[in-house]
Protein backbone atom coordinates (compact mmCIF):
# COMPACT_ATOMS: atom_id res chain seq x y z
CA UNK A 1 0.00 0.00 0.00
CA UNK A 2 2.87 2.25 0.86
CA UNK A 3 4.61 1.46 -2.72
CA UNK A 4 1.01 2.26 -4.40
CA UNK A 5 0.99 5.65 -2.41
CA UNK A 6 4.55 6.34 -3.99
CA UNK A 7 4.03 5.33 -7.17
CA UNK A 8 0.75 7.29 -7.57
CA UNK A 9 3.04 10.62 -6.17
CA UNK A 10 5.11 10.47 -8.72
CA UNK A 11 2.69 9.94 -11.34
CA UNK A 12 1.23 13.61 -10.04
CA UNK A 13 -1.74 11.35 -8.60
CA UNK A 14 -1.35 13.33 -5.45
CA UNK A 15 -5.56 12.74 -4.29
CA UNK A 16 -5.49 9.02 -4.70
CA UNK A 17 -2.14 9.34 -3.27
CA UNK A 18 -3.22 11.05 -0.01
CA UNK A 19 -6.36 8.46 -0.26
CA UNK A 20 -3.94 5.12 0.30
CA UNK A 21 -1.94 7.13 2.52
CA UNK A 22 -4.60 7.29 4.84
CA UNK A 23 -5.24 4.10 4.72
CA UNK A 24 -1.54 3.09 5.51
CA UNK A 25 -1.63 4.62 8.57
CA UNK A 26 -4.87 3.32 9.59
CA UNK A 27 -3.25 -0.33 9.18
CA UNK A 28 0.00 0.99 11.11
CA UNK A 29 -2.39 2.11 13.88
CA UNK A 30 -4.47 -1.16 13.86
CA UNK A 31 -0.76 -3.63 13.81
CA UNK A 32 0.04 -0.94 16.88
CA UNK A 33 3.64 0.68 14.93
CA UNK A 34 3.24 3.69 16.79
CA UNK A 35 3.80 2.01 20.15
CA UNK A 36 7.46 1.81 21.75
CA UNK A 37 5.59 -1.35 23.84
CA UNK A 38 3.15 -3.04 21.48
CA UNK A 39 0.11 -5.71 22.97
CA UNK A 40 2.10 -8.42 20.68
CA UNK A 41 5.36 -9.27 21.37
CA UNK A 42 7.97 -9.40 19.38
CA UNK A 43 11.38 -9.89 18.85
CA UNK A 44 14.19 -7.32 18.98
CA UNK A 45 14.61 -7.49 15.10
CA UNK A 46 11.06 -7.24 14.29
CA UNK A 47 10.67 -4.12 16.96
CA UNK A 48 13.36 -2.63 14.83
CA UNK A 49 11.90 -3.08 11.62
CA UNK A 50 9.02 -2.28 12.95
CA UNK A 51 10.47 1.70 14.17
CA UNK A 52 11.89 2.07 10.48
CA UNK A 53 8.51 1.20 8.80
CA UNK A 54 6.29 3.42 11.05
CA UNK A 55 9.25 6.67 10.83
CA UNK A 56 8.94 6.02 7.45
CA UNK A 57 5.50 6.56 7.22
CA UNK A 58 5.41 9.57 10.04
CA UNK A 59 7.94 11.44 7.18
CA UNK A 60 5.83 10.96 4.27
CA UNK A 61 2.89 11.88 6.25
CA UNK A 62 4.33 15.00 7.28
CA UNK A 63 5.95 15.55 3.65
CA UNK A 64 2.37 15.06 1.81
CA UNK A 65 0.13 16.68 4.36
CA UNK A 66 2.39 20.22 3.72
CA UNK A 67 2.25 19.56 0.18
CA UNK A 68 -1.55 19.14 -0.38
CA UNK A 69 -2.52 21.49 2.08
CA UNK A 70 -4.08 19.27 4.85
CA UNK A 71 -3.42 18.23 8.44
CA UNK A 72 -0.99 15.55 8.79
CA UNK A 73 -2.93 12.12 9.49
CA UNK A 74 -0.69 11.21 12.20
CA UNK A 75 -0.83 13.31 15.34
CA UNK A 76 1.94 13.84 17.29
CA UNK A 77 0.84 13.15 20.44
CA UNK A 78 0.20 9.63 19.99
CA UNK A 79 3.79 8.64 18.65
CA UNK A 80 5.62 7.48 21.39
CA UNK A 81 7.95 5.53 19.22
CA UNK A 82 11.67 6.03 19.36
CA UNK A 83 13.79 6.44 16.19
CA UNK A 84 14.78 3.32 15.12
CA UNK A 85 18.46 1.80 15.16
CA UNK A 86 21.05 2.46 12.47
CA UNK A 87 22.06 -1.24 12.23
CA UNK A 88 19.21 -4.14 12.12
CA UNK A 89 20.34 -6.67 15.29
CA UNK A 90 23.30 -9.46 13.76
CA UNK A 91 23.62 -7.82 10.46
CA UNK A 92 26.72 -7.19 9.31
CA UNK A 93 28.03 -3.73 8.06
CA UNK A 94 31.10 -2.43 6.77
CA UNK A 95 33.40 -0.86 9.65
CA UNK A 96 33.05 3.34 9.84
CA UNK A 97 30.75 2.98 6.49
CA UNK A 98 26.84 4.90 6.90
CA UNK A 99 24.71 1.74 6.77
CA UNK A 100 21.89 1.68 3.95
CA UNK A 101 19.39 3.14 6.52
CA UNK A 102 21.10 6.17 7.58
CA UNK A 103 20.28 9.00 5.47
CA UNK A 104 16.85 8.12 6.36
CA UNK A 105 17.60 8.16 9.70
CA UNK A 106 18.88 11.54 9.32
CA UNK A 107 15.59 12.73 7.70
CA UNK A 108 13.95 11.00 10.55
CA UNK A 109 15.83 13.09 12.89
CA UNK A 110 15.48 16.64 11.02
CA UNK A 111 11.69 15.72 10.52
CA UNK A 112 10.66 15.39 14.24
CA UNK A 113 12.97 18.85 15.19
CA UNK A 114 11.11 20.81 12.84
CA UNK A 115 7.72 19.53 13.91
CA UNK A 116 8.72 20.38 17.30
CA UNK A 117 9.12 23.47 16.80
CA UNK A 118 5.85 24.07 15.07
CA UNK A 119 2.67 25.82 16.97
CA UNK A 120 -0.75 26.27 16.82
CA UNK A 121 -1.66 28.30 13.56
CA UNK A 122 -2.74 31.13 15.73
CA UNK A 123 -0.26 31.42 17.43
CA UNK A 124 2.12 31.44 14.03
CA UNK A 125 3.03 35.01 13.33
CA UNK A 126 2.21 36.21 9.68
CA UNK A 127 5.91 36.45 9.08
CA UNK A 128 8.95 34.68 11.13
CA UNK A 129 11.47 37.60 13.02
CA UNK A 130 14.64 37.28 12.28
CA UNK A 131 15.58 35.96 15.39
CA UNK A 132 13.48 32.78 15.16
CA UNK A 133 15.11 32.26 11.70
CA UNK A 134 17.86 32.30 13.11
CA UNK A 135 17.11 29.73 15.81
CA UNK A 136 15.81 27.67 13.87
CA UNK A 137 19.30 27.30 11.03
CA UNK A 138 21.19 26.97 14.26
CA UNK A 139 19.22 23.85 15.43
CA UNK A 140 19.51 22.36 12.31
CA UNK A 141 23.33 23.20 12.30
CA UNK A 142 24.06 22.09 15.54
CA UNK A 143 21.54 18.85 15.90
CA UNK A 144 21.68 17.32 12.32
CA UNK A 145 25.18 18.96 9.94
CA UNK A 146 27.54 18.70 12.85
CA UNK A 147 26.16 15.13 13.38
CA UNK A 148 26.71 13.93 10.01
CA UNK A 149 28.64 11.00 9.20
CA UNK A 150 31.75 11.87 7.18
CA UNK A 151 30.50 10.01 3.85
CA UNK A 152 27.55 12.58 4.34
CA UNK A 153 29.12 15.73 4.88
CA UNK A 154 27.92 18.98 3.51
CA UNK A 155 31.53 19.82 2.57
CA UNK A 156 35.30 17.80 2.31
CA UNK A 157 32.70 14.55 2.70
CA UNK A 158 34.86 11.14 2.58
CA UNK A 159 34.72 9.24 -0.15
CA UNK A 160 35.80 5.88 0.58
CA UNK A 161 33.23 4.03 0.72
CA UNK A 162 31.69 5.24 -2.06
CA UNK A 163 33.06 2.05 -4.52
CA UNK A 164 31.88 -0.35 -1.67
CA UNK A 165 28.48 1.24 -1.26
CA UNK A 166 27.64 2.71 -4.47
CA UNK A 167 24.39 3.86 -3.75
CA UNK A 168 26.33 6.67 -1.06
CA UNK A 169 26.74 9.32 -3.51
CA UNK A 170 23.03 8.96 -4.79
CA UNK A 171 22.23 9.20 -1.01
CA UNK A 172 24.09 12.24 -0.14
CA UNK A 173 23.07 14.35 -2.62
CA UNK A 174 19.56 13.67 -2.08
CA UNK A 175 20.32 14.41 2.17
CA UNK A 176 22.15 17.55 0.68
CA UNK A 177 18.98 18.69 -0.87
CA UNK A 178 17.24 17.89 1.83
CA UNK A 179 18.91 19.60 4.67
CA UNK A 180 20.05 22.83 2.51
CA UNK A 181 16.27 22.88 1.48
CA UNK A 182 15.32 23.04 5.13
CA UNK A 183 17.46 26.29 5.59
CA UNK A 184 16.08 27.61 2.43
CA UNK A 185 12.88 26.87 4.27
CA UNK A 186 13.09 28.51 7.17
CA UNK A 187 13.97 31.58 5.14
CA UNK A 188 11.27 31.80 2.80
CA UNK A 189 9.97 34.70 4.15
CA UNK A 190 12.49 37.21 3.38
CA UNK A 191 12.16 36.94 -0.35
CA UNK A 192 10.28 40.38 -0.03
CA UNK A 193 7.27 39.38 -1.81
CA UNK A 194 5.63 36.69 -0.52
CA UNK A 195 4.42 38.29 2.63
CA UNK A 196 2.53 41.84 2.67
CA UNK A 197 4.44 43.31 5.79
CA UNK A 198 7.87 43.86 4.40
CA UNK A 199 11.24 44.26 6.16
CA UNK A 200 10.37 48.14 7.08
CA UNK A 201 7.90 46.93 10.06
CA UNK A 202 10.59 45.68 11.99
CA UNK A 203 11.27 48.32 15.09
CA UNK A 204 14.76 49.26 14.24
CA UNK A 205 17.42 49.47 11.78
CA UNK A 206 19.73 47.01 13.16
CA UNK A 207 16.31 44.08 12.48
CA UNK A 208 15.79 45.26 9.32
CA UNK A 209 19.68 44.79 8.46
CA UNK A 210 19.25 41.13 10.01
CA UNK A 211 16.23 40.79 7.61
CA UNK A 212 18.64 41.38 4.17
CA UNK A 213 21.12 39.70 6.17
CA UNK A 214 18.50 36.57 5.94
CA UNK A 215 17.61 37.15 2.71
CA UNK A 216 21.16 36.89 1.11
CA UNK A 217 21.37 33.45 2.93
CA UNK A 218 17.83 32.69 1.62
CA UNK A 219 19.42 33.64 -2.00
CA UNK A 220 22.65 31.45 -1.66
CA UNK A 221 20.61 28.05 0.14
CA UNK A 222 18.28 28.36 -2.73
CA UNK A 223 20.58 28.43 -5.23
CA UNK A 224 22.81 25.71 -3.79
CA UNK A 225 19.51 23.60 -3.80
CA UNK A 226 18.66 24.07 -6.98
CA UNK A 227 21.87 22.69 -8.26
CA UNK A 228 22.30 20.34 -5.91
CA UNK A 229 18.43 19.01 -7.16
CA UNK A 230 20.38 19.48 -11.11
CA UNK A 231 22.97 16.82 -9.76
CA UNK A 232 20.55 14.78 -8.66
CA UNK A 233 18.52 14.22 -11.46
CA UNK A 234 21.96 13.60 -13.62
CA UNK A 235 22.28 10.29 -11.65
CA UNK A 236 18.97 9.23 -12.55
CA UNK A 237 18.67 7.08 -15.22
CA UNK A 238 15.04 6.65 -17.88
CA UNK A 239 11.83 6.80 -16.33
CA UNK A 240 13.22 7.63 -12.43
CA UNK A 241 13.16 10.64 -13.73
CA UNK A 242 9.48 11.25 -13.14
CA UNK A 243 10.76 11.15 -9.48
CA UNK A 244 8.15 13.68 -8.09
CA UNK A 245 10.67 14.80 -5.21
CA UNK A 246 13.41 16.46 -7.62
CA UNK A 247 11.17 18.10 -9.86
CA UNK A 248 8.91 19.50 -7.15
CA UNK A 249 11.97 20.76 -5.34
CA UNK A 250 13.47 22.25 -8.75
CA UNK A 251 10.02 24.22 -8.93
CA UNK A 252 10.14 25.66 -5.67
CA UNK A 253 13.67 26.74 -6.01
CA UNK A 254 13.29 28.37 -9.18
CA UNK A 255 10.09 30.03 -8.35
CA UNK A 256 11.76 31.67 -5.07
CA UNK A 257 14.99 32.62 -6.86
CA UNK A 258 12.44 34.20 -9.43
CA UNK A 259 10.22 36.59 -6.73
CA UNK A 260 13.91 36.97 -5.36
CA UNK A 261 14.95 38.62 -8.24
CA UNK A 262 11.87 40.65 -8.75
CA UNK A 263 12.17 42.10 -4.94
CA UNK A 264 16.01 42.80 -5.64
CA UNK A 265 15.18 45.43 -8.59
CA UNK A 266 12.46 46.45 -7.11
CA UNK A 267 13.98 47.62 -3.79
CA UNK A 268 16.83 48.92 -5.96
CA UNK A 269 14.44 51.10 -8.09
CA UNK A 270 12.67 52.33 -5.10
CA UNK A 271 16.25 53.16 -3.92
CA UNK A 272 16.92 55.78 -6.97
CA UNK A 273 13.53 56.94 -6.44
CA UNK A 274 13.57 57.88 -2.33
CA UNK A 275 17.56 58.93 -3.02
CA UNK A 276 16.20 61.66 -4.93
CA UNK A 277 13.62 62.98 -2.62
CA UNK A 278 16.86 62.91 0.20
CA UNK A 279 15.82 59.80 2.07
CA UNK A 280 17.50 57.41 3.75
CA UNK A 281 17.15 53.99 1.75
CA UNK A 282 18.72 50.67 2.10
CA UNK A 283 20.62 49.12 -0.65
CA UNK A 284 21.81 45.43 0.85
CA UNK A 285 21.64 42.39 -1.86
CA UNK A 286 21.77 44.27 -5.13
CA UNK A 287 24.91 42.85 -6.05
CA UNK A 288 23.00 39.72 -6.05
CA UNK A 289 20.47 40.39 -8.66
CA UNK A 290 23.13 38.77 -11.44
CA UNK A 291 23.49 35.69 -9.85
CA UNK A 292 20.37 35.15 -8.76
CA UNK A 293 18.58 35.48 -12.14
CA UNK A 294 21.21 33.09 -13.98
CA UNK A 295 20.66 30.41 -11.32
CA UNK A 296 16.50 30.85 -11.84
CA UNK A 297 17.57 30.12 -15.64
CA UNK A 298 19.18 27.37 -15.13
CA UNK A 299 16.09 26.17 -13.14
CA UNK A 300 14.01 27.11 -15.74
CA UNK A 301 16.01 25.12 -18.41
CA UNK A 302 16.32 22.09 -15.85
CA UNK A 303 12.24 22.01 -15.91
CA UNK A 304 11.98 22.72 -19.65
CA UNK A 305 14.64 19.57 -19.41
CA UNK A 306 12.65 17.30 -17.82
CA UNK A 307 9.13 18.27 -18.93
CA UNK A 308 8.36 15.06 -21.04
CA UNK A 309 9.40 12.60 -18.04
CA UNK A 310 7.60 14.25 -15.23
CA UNK A 311 4.06 15.62 -15.22
CA UNK A 312 5.24 17.96 -12.09
CA UNK A 313 7.97 19.33 -14.20
CA UNK A 314 5.68 20.03 -17.15
CA UNK A 315 3.70 21.96 -15.37
CA UNK A 316 6.44 23.83 -13.64
CA UNK A 317 7.94 24.83 -16.87
CA UNK A 318 4.93 26.47 -17.60
CA UNK A 319 4.53 28.72 -14.07
CA UNK A 320 8.69 29.59 -14.36
CA UNK A 321 8.14 30.40 -17.81
CA UNK A 322 5.13 32.87 -16.99
CA UNK A 323 7.42 34.33 -14.26
CA UNK A 324 10.42 34.52 -16.84
CA UNK A 325 8.11 36.59 -18.93
CA UNK A 326 7.06 39.08 -16.29
CA UNK A 327 10.42 39.34 -15.44
CA UNK A 328 11.29 40.72 -18.82
CA UNK A 329 8.73 43.15 -18.96
CA UNK A 330 9.75 44.30 -15.55
CA UNK A 331 13.03 44.66 -16.82
CA UNK A 332 12.62 46.93 -19.67
CA UNK A 333 11.42 49.43 -16.82
CA UNK A 334 15.85 49.79 -16.19
CA UNK A 335 16.32 51.40 -19.56
CA UNK A 336 14.87 55.21 -18.71
CA UNK A 337 14.97 55.07 -15.04
CA UNK A 338 18.70 55.77 -14.50
CA UNK A 339 18.87 58.91 -16.86
CA UNK A 340 18.49 61.42 -13.88
CA UNK A 341 20.09 59.36 -11.26
CA UNK A 342 22.76 60.69 -9.24
CA UNK A 343 26.16 58.91 -10.31
CA UNK A 344 26.85 56.59 -7.58
CA UNK A 345 23.79 54.83 -8.93
CA UNK A 346 24.35 55.41 -12.73
CA UNK A 347 28.16 53.48 -12.03
CA UNK A 348 26.19 50.33 -10.24
CA UNK A 349 24.28 49.84 -13.06
CA UNK A 350 26.47 49.99 -16.50
CA UNK A 351 26.04 46.45 -17.41
CA UNK A 352 22.11 46.14 -16.87
CA UNK A 353 21.27 45.96 -20.16
CA UNK A 354 23.83 43.66 -22.00
CA UNK A 355 23.45 41.42 -18.90
CA UNK A 356 19.56 41.37 -19.59
CA UNK A 357 19.85 40.81 -23.32
CA UNK A 358 22.54 37.82 -22.30
CA UNK A 359 20.40 36.25 -20.12
CA UNK A 360 16.92 36.44 -22.61
CA UNK A 361 18.67 34.05 -24.55
CA UNK A 362 20.62 31.69 -22.79
CA UNK A 363 17.46 28.90 -22.74
CA UNK A 364 15.84 27.56 -24.84
CA UNK A 365 11.94 27.32 -24.72
CA UNK A 366 10.21 23.82 -24.91
CA UNK A 367 6.39 24.75 -23.87
CA UNK A 368 3.83 26.44 -25.94
CA UNK A 369 2.29 29.72 -25.28
CA UNK A 370 -0.26 29.10 -22.91
CA UNK A 371 1.15 29.84 -19.03
CA UNK A 372 -0.07 29.54 -15.60
CA UNK A 373 0.74 32.94 -13.83
CA UNK A 374 3.73 32.74 -11.64
CA UNK A 375 0.95 34.07 -9.10
CA UNK A 376 0.04 30.57 -8.77
CA UNK A 377 2.88 30.00 -6.94
CA UNK A 378 2.19 32.37 -4.10
CA UNK A 379 -0.97 30.15 -2.86
CA UNK A 380 -0.26 28.01 0.20
CA UNK A 381 -0.42 25.11 -1.43
CA UNK A 382 2.41 24.85 -3.86
CA UNK A 383 3.98 28.11 -1.74
CA UNK A 384 5.13 25.86 1.12
CA UNK A 385 5.78 22.84 -0.27
CA UNK A 386 9.46 22.55 1.54
CA UNK A 387 7.87 23.94 5.41
CA UNK A 388 8.99 20.57 6.47
CA UNK A 389 12.28 18.85 5.22
CA UNK A 390 11.19 16.79 2.12
CA UNK A 391 11.10 13.49 2.60
CA UNK A 392 12.00 10.63 -0.03
CA UNK A 393 11.88 7.07 -0.85
CA UNK A 394 15.02 5.06 0.40
CA UNK A 395 15.17 1.32 0.51
CA UNK A 396 12.54 -1.40 -0.57
CA UNK A 397 11.51 -5.01 0.86
CA UNK A 398 11.16 -4.14 4.45
CA UNK A 399 11.04 -0.54 4.70
CA UNK A 400 8.23 -0.76 2.00
CA UNK A 401 9.86 1.81 -0.44
CA UNK A 402 11.70 2.33 -3.43
CA UNK A 403 15.28 3.55 -3.77
CA UNK A 404 16.19 6.38 -5.59
CA UNK A 405 19.37 4.63 -6.41
CA UNK A 406 17.68 1.56 -7.49
CA UNK A 407 15.71 3.24 -9.66
CA UNK A 408 18.59 4.85 -10.96
CA UNK A 409 19.87 1.28 -12.22
CA UNK A 410 16.68 0.46 -14.03
CA UNK A 411 17.36 1.07 -17.92
CA UNK A 412 14.00 1.97 -19.62
CA UNK A 413 13.40 3.59 -22.86
CA UNK A 414 12.79 7.35 -22.45
CA UNK A 415 10.10 8.99 -23.48
CA UNK A 416 9.38 10.88 -26.84
CA UNK A 417 8.66 15.07 -26.14
CA UNK A 418 5.50 15.52 -26.54
CA UNK A 419 4.32 17.52 -29.78
CA UNK A 420 2.49 19.93 -27.39
CA UNK A 421 3.23 20.64 -23.65
CA UNK A 422 -0.61 20.46 -22.87
CA UNK A 423 -0.07 16.97 -23.08
CA UNK A 424 1.14 16.59 -19.42
CA UNK A 425 -0.07 20.67 -18.56
CA UNK A 426 -3.47 22.07 -18.94
CA UNK A 427 -3.20 26.18 -19.23
CA UNK A 428 -4.81 28.19 -16.37
CA UNK A 429 -6.42 31.57 -17.42
CA UNK A 430 -3.73 33.88 -16.08
CA UNK A 431 -4.35 35.66 -12.90
CA UNK A 432 -4.87 39.73 -12.18
CA UNK A 433 -1.05 40.66 -11.67
CA UNK A 434 -1.82 44.06 -10.02
CA UNK A 435 0.17 43.00 -6.77
CA UNK A 436 3.36 42.50 -9.02
CA UNK A 437 3.34 46.25 -10.29
CA UNK A 438 2.41 47.78 -6.61
CA UNK A 439 5.16 50.26 -6.12
CA UNK A 440 3.76 51.13 -2.34
CA UNK A 441 5.11 48.09 -1.14
CA UNK A 442 8.72 48.69 -2.59
CA UNK A 443 8.93 51.96 -0.92
CA UNK A 444 7.94 50.14 2.40
CA UNK A 445 10.06 47.70 1.85
CA UNK A 446 13.52 49.81 0.94
CA UNK A 447 12.88 52.62 3.47
CA UNK A 448 12.17 52.17 7.39
CA UNK A 449 11.00 56.41 7.26
CA UNK A 450 7.81 55.42 5.75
Amino acid sequence: MFFNASFLTNESNLRESWIVLADVVKEAHILELHLEHPRVKVSEFEMEMRKRIFGTIYMWDKLMSILQGHWSLIPDVYCHVKLPRDALPATPTVPGAPTPFTNRIIQMRLTKMLNSRKTTEEQQPRVPGPAAVSAIAESIETEIISTLPQAYSLSDFDKQFDTILPSIPLKREELHIIIIGAFATAHRSFTGLLHEPNFTNLPSIKEQKAAFRLQRKLIEYTMNTIRSAMRFADMLLGGCKKYFLVNLIALEASVVLGLCVRGLRRNRRAYVRLSRQGLPTFTENSDLEGSTHTAFLEGLNFLNGMAHHSPIAAKGSQIVRSLHQKLQRDATVDDDLYSNTPTPIQQQQPQQPQRRAHQATSWVPSASAGMMTAAAIASEQLGNILAGPPVTSSSCGPEMVMDPFAWSQISTHPLPPPADMHHFAHTVQSASLQWYYDDVLVDRYATSTL
